[in-house]
């Protein structure tokens, strides 16, 4: 019979497997996505991803 930390282990082993396949899968998917779009999409996004490290201290401050 397996013991409890044995379950817990192969549970967190299978989970941090997983995980890097994840987020690979997710990256790809939005990388497909954006070549999609049209061109002005693409350049409000552009212009959107530069001014996001200025945007939590604008509206959290």
């Amino acid at each position: 019979m397996a013991r409890k930390e044995d379950i817990e282990v192969a549970k967190g082993g299978i989970i941090k497997k997983i995980r890097p396949l994840i987020l690979l899968a997710l990256v790809a998917g939005l990388a497909f996505k954006y070549t999609q779009l049209d061109e002005s999409k693409k350049r409000f996004i552009m212009h959107l991803a530069k001014q996001a490290p200025y945007l939590p201290g604008r509206y959290y401050a």
